[in-house]
């Protein structure tokens, strides 16, 4: 198979120079031209159809391999049909003559605007450097087939032409041409020999050439279209070169439909995982709402029994109904989690209002939240005042910044072994930004899982035996209101000695009210 290497000028050594004469270089020279332009156009061709109109361009161009006849053929193996695409072409040798003189034009006022550009760039023109790299792909662009494809009586019959795909098992004589074909490895020369063994259907019999070449183009394991091709009007043959060439061209042609059909298949799987993704947040958001309603209704009724509001209870009652009342608390906490993170994927994050706020008086309001942990692990929660700052106001969402120390604090004290405190340190981290930094005493998470957890779900312990209780959503929600509030967390954490997770805000900067003013 003919490969890139085989199309370009080998070395001249002394011994192989006679070999090498004026018209073989000259050839040479015009197969590495058209080799760059139709490898540029396919890298930049978009679809299926840009794939196809290329490779019909460069077969019919006279600044590429100079055939004068191109014919699609799809094949549909789904349905196992062969069916006409389109039929392209030249209506006689002046046309093409005048084509190459217009396409030589171009080419060289292309040429000439590049060296231009070229010696602009060269002095930092960035307009100059702009134009350059897009005049370098748009003049390799081999285009002739908006020219040539315009409904004609052969493009017409060839889109209207259908043959069935046979099975291997049974082919039949309507179909043993297409099945041929669907088999091709390599470009094939239809000698006159030839068609008599393929037995060609009478209807794509009367449009071939006396001599034509048939070009497949595979993907994965099956060809998806054949073109068809001659040089009838320049009476020219084609000969072995013209067939290596032929086959260096079906490979590129087969490997931009294989990656194109990548392309889609990805999109597609993108577009399912979305459509996955959506599903499952209103999933979450009709789940957490509809548990809402009860836990309020069970937390208010154990509530009322337990301040004795519809009678006395004993102590073991008493008991009972406190275990019951604290994992309401957690269940209605993970109620929580899942609405906020069911919003935020559905709706973002609308009700943001960033302000100068005090962070220390929203850390006041959020402690009394965590209590009921707090007094479970036997932890406390201490401020520290690094440098005996005085914490200035930062700009950020009050609500939000309250709904992140809650998470993080939830977490250090859970996580957090008896009796050992959680600071958080308040630190003045340049001139512009406040650092918050949430430390614990824990066991740490360990380096390879540093990067997963703000992932939803995400439990740095996923056994059924952890500890620890949760759904792994409070990270995530963090992470989504630092960056709603434009904010920046960081994490530093080492196995078995805890975890530091820093808050970056900017400081707010406060007009000092004039006690003179108005005086």
């Amino acid at each position: 198979m003919a490969t890139f290497s085989d199309l370009t000028p080998r070395p001249l050594r002394n011994e192989l120079t006679p070999n090498y004469n004026a018209e073989k270089l000259g050839r040479l020279l015009r197969q590495v031209r058209w080799v760059t332009r139709i490898s540029v156009a396919l890298s930049s061709a978009a679809t299926e159809d840009d794939i196809f109109s290329v490779l019909v361009s460069g077969l019919l161009s006279p600044m590429g391999l100079s055939y004068t006849r191109t014919m699609l053929f799809v094949l549909d193996h789904t349905n196992r049909v062969a069916r006409g695409r389109f039929s392209c072409g030249y209506d006689s040798p002046e046309q093409m003559t005048a084509l190459k003189e217009d396409l030589e034009r171009d080419a060289n006022y292309l040429e000439a605007r590049r060296q231009q550009l070229f010696q602009m760039a060269l002095e930092n023109n960035s307009d100059a450097i702009r134009e350059l790299q897009l005049l370098n792909m748009g003049s390799q662009w081999v285009s002739v087939f908006q020219q040539l494809s315009d409904d004609n009586e052969n493009s017409q019959r060839i889109a209207r032409l259908q043959f069935p795909l046979c099975p291997a098992e049974s082919p039949g004589a309507d179909c043993a041409f297409f099945e041929t074909m669907e088999r091709l490895q390599n470009p094939l020369l239809l000698t006159a020999e030839r068609r008599e063994q393929l037995l060609i259907p009478k209807e794509l019999e009367e449009l071939l050439a006396p001599v034509c070449a048939v070009v497949p183009l595979r993907v994965k394991k099956h060809v998806k279209a054949i073109l068809i091709l001659d040089r009838s009007l320049l009476n020219e043959p084609i000969d072995d070169d013209d067939m290596e060439a032929l086959d260096w061209y079906a490979t590129q042609g087969s490997l931009a439909l294989q990656n194109n059909e990548l392309i889609h298949d990805l999109e597609r799987a993108y577009e399912e995982l979305k459509a996955v993704d959506t599903l499952k947040s209103n999933f979450l958001s009709i789940l957490s709402h509809e548990l809402r309603t009860p836990l309020t209704a069970i937390t208010g009724f154990v509530e009322l029994i337990l301040h004795d509001k519809v009678g006395p209870i004993n102590e073991s009652q008493r008991m009972l109904l406190t275990r019951v009342s604290k994992n309401t608390g957690h269940l209605n906490n993970m109620v929580n989690d899942l609405i906020e993170i069911a919003e935020i994927e559905s709706e973002g994050m609308t009700d943001i209002n960033l302000g100068p706020i005090d962070p220390l008086l929203t850390l006041s309001s959020t402690l009394p939240k965590l209590e009921y942990r707090r007094r479970d692990y036997t932890v406390d929660v201490h401020p520290i005042f690094v440098n005996n700052l005085s914490v200035p106001h930062i700009i950020c969402d009050e609500r939000a910044l309250e709904r992140i120390f809650f998470h993080l604090l939830d977490n250090a004290v859970k996580f957090s072994p008896p009796n050992t405190p959680v600071r958080v340190e308040f630190e003045l981290f340049d001139d512009a930004h406040l650092a918050i930094t949430v430390c614990d005493k824990g066991k740490g998470i360990p380096p390879d899982k540093v990067q997963r957890i703000f992932d939803e779900f995400y439990q740095v312990d996923n056994t059924l035996t952890r500890s620890h209780e949760g759904l792994g959503l409070g990270l995530t929600v963090t992470k989504f209101l630092v960056q709603a509030t434009k904010g920046e967390i960081r994490v530093n954490s080492i196995e078995d000695e805890g975890s530091r997770f820093t808050l970056l805000y900017p400081v707010a900067k406060l007009e000092v009210p004039n006690p003179y003013a108005g005086a």
